[in-house]
């Protein structure tokens, strides 16, 4: 992302203290391309029961839902590996499971947590960023890439690195 000046960034501390997570989001004048799109960030909240019957297929014998916990990102800071932390045990969902099992939009967020009197968990807050499987062009993005005058020969050269376009016909 080409910053210009006026992009609200927001970031996301983990357990350890560590910044896990860092977003800029575009501005309405700035320089993303993505920035023309109402589903570019996004925040969906779950109930623990929600959550314990969305991923009562992936993990089994847990117990109740206690806490989620992000063991690994790839290399786009897409979760990787899901620790699902219940009364009687963990279980892990990995890869894009996470992202079907849960209804998310992408597998690029961060989770926060909202307690109720007792301190247990009541609702896990994702906050994320984009709609999609994380590998490819972005459809929103290379709208956005057009909107400022971009050619399509520039516009997938931009997405995918180190090819060539040729005619075939």
């Amino acid at each position: 992302m080409a910053l210009v000046g006026g992009e609200p960034v927001t970031f996301h501390v983990s357990g350890s203290g560590l910044v896990d997570y860092l977003e800029v989001k575009p501005a309405a004048n700035g320089a993303a391309a993505d920035r023309f799109s109402p589903f570019t960030n996004w925040t969906t909240g779950l109930s623990a029961g929600q959550v314990q019957a969305r991923l009562a297929r992936r993990a089994r014998g847990i117990g109740s839902i206690v806490d989620l916990r992000v063991v690994s990102r790839g290399s786009s800071r897409r979760v990787t590996d899901l620790e699902v932390v219940g009364t009687n045990g963990t279980a892990h969902v990995r890869g894009g499971r996470i992202r079907s099992a849960l209804g998310l939009r992408e597998q690029l967020f961060v989770i926060d947590r909202e307690y109720d009197h007792d301190g247990r968990v009541s609702e896990f807050v994702f906050s994320g960023r984009g709609w999609g499987h994380g590998v490819g062009m972005c459809q929103v993005g290379a709208y956005g890439l057009a909107k400022q005058g971009f050619t399509y020969e520039q516009i997938l050269k931009a997405y995918y690195t180190g090819i060539e376009i040729t005619r075939f016909y």
